[in-house]
């Protein structure tokens, strides 16, 4: 399932899911050809709390943000981004 992480400084990052275990959801990136990702681990560790749906115009626009340094306008972006539920991690 394709996910918005909220990485170191809050810069987005478009990625799949590609499992979870309890308060931690391991996402990948989508350009990494799936037998890579399985040489190095099957992705990453994000917490819960930084997993959002995907919206590809908020991801447009938090990305905007983030490479303008605008942390005002990007917080506020970040605020309307959704969680991502237990049931669509799996």
């Amino acid at each position: 399932m394709r996910v918005i992480a909220k990485a170191y400084r809050d810069r987005p990052l478009d990625r799949v899911t590609v499992g979870e275990d309890g308060g931690v959801i391991f996402i990948a990136n989508p350009a990494v050809d799936k037998a890579v990702r399985n040489t190095i681990g099957e992705g990453v560790g994000f917490p819960r709390r930084c997993v959002f749906a995907f919206d590809p115009d908020l991801f447009e626009s938090l990305s905007e943000a983030w490479a303008s340094a605008d942390d005002v306008r990007l917080a506020a972006l970040w605020e309307r981004a959704v969680p991502l539920h237990v049931a669509e991690a799996a």
